[in-house]
């Protein structure tokens, strides 16, 4: 088994709760990690096998600007006010959101850890329980967009990879807001569950009143408690695995592609010299003759139809 039940010296509380045995966890991360890195290697081979000189290393307070005005404030993404919500939504939620990844994992690690006893821990608590609604609220209104609305620069967009995404997304916040909720329908007078932090999750709070027929201290709570937390960290890492094989790669590339992004005038193109010595191509017709940032380009192309459009 997997999950094991453990007594007050362990969560400081006379309840019993259900704790992720480090070893699985260990396991698990191995597994994911194992696997996506092979990936990330294949991507990281096509990249350097791109070999046409393309400098992106100067002008650092010009490019260290562009991530924090197009990545963190998504001001690219706001000039369509719909889309530029959702993904704000979505995208916020992403990184405040793994807060609450980092906290299961620790809680897994570390058995005796609790919450409540980090700095700014009610804070904390409450901006998960806000995004996890925006987050959940940001993939309905893309699920939305996406099989209702279905605008034109959609049209070729690969839709069942990205119905897929937001789903999991879905699914995955859900397990995590209701791992806490089942912690709060555990309390008790005798057993406060601290590390719960009731009062600053009033989402997770309000769902943890589906719970209380099992009673505060039934077997089945303690059960579906455990649940949540373990298929919450599964989806993580599973999660992790696929978006290398995804469009949604770049989640973790379009920072980096906007740090490298082009600072010359828009539109411009580059002159090729056609006499110089040594070149037996101009454009390219091999991998060999893109550079790194046109991969780079590649791999975070979302399919979102902006260009087109």
């Amino acid at each position: 088994m997997i999950l094991s039940q453990v007594g007050p010296a362990a969560v400081l509380s006379e309840s019993t709760t259900v704790i992720l045995s480090p070893v699985v966890l260990l396991l698990l991360m191995g597994g994911a990690t194992t696997v996506a890195v092979r990936r990330w290697r294949q991507l990281w081979g096509l990249m350097v096998r791109a070999q046409r000189p393309d400098p992106r290393f100067d002008a650092w307070g010009a490019r260290v600007g562009a991530v924090l005005k197009y990545a963190l404030g998504q001001a690219r993404m706001l000039r369509w006010p719909y889309s530029g919500v959702l993904h704000v939504f979505i995208y916020w939620g992403f990184l405040v959101l793994a807060s609450a990844i980092a906290q299961g994992i620790i809680e897994a690690l570390w058995q005796g850890f609790r919450m409540n006893d980090v700095p700014l821990s009610g804070a904390i608590a409450f901006m998960q329980d806000l995004f996890f609604v925006l987050v959940i609220t940001g993939c309905v209104m893309a699920l939305i967009n996406r099989l209702i609305v279905r605008p034109s620069r959609f049209r070729g967009s690969h839709t069942g990879d990205a119905v897929l995404i937001l789903c999991w997304i879905m699914v995955l916040v859900t397990c995590m807001e209701l791992d806490y909720a089942t912690r709060i329908a555990q309390i008790t007078s005798a057993n406060p569950l601290p590390e719960a932090l009731a009062p600053w999750r009033p989402v997770a709070s309000a769902l943890a009143r589906i719970f209380e027929p099992l009673g505060a201290r039934s077997d089945a709570l303690v059960v579906l408690h455990g649940a949540f937390f373990w298929a919450h960290l599964a989806l993580v890492f599973s999660f992790l695995v696929y978006l290398g094989y995804s469009k949604h790669l770049h989640i973790i590339t379009a920072t980096f592609n906007v740090l490298f992004r082009n600072l010359d005038a828009k539109g411009a193109l580059p002159t090729p010299d056609l006499e110089a010595v040594g070149v037996d191509h101009f454009g390219a017709s091999r991998l060999e003759h893109l550079s790194w940032k046109d991969m780079l380009d590649l791999y975070t192309c979302t399919e979102c139809g902006r260009c087109q459009a």
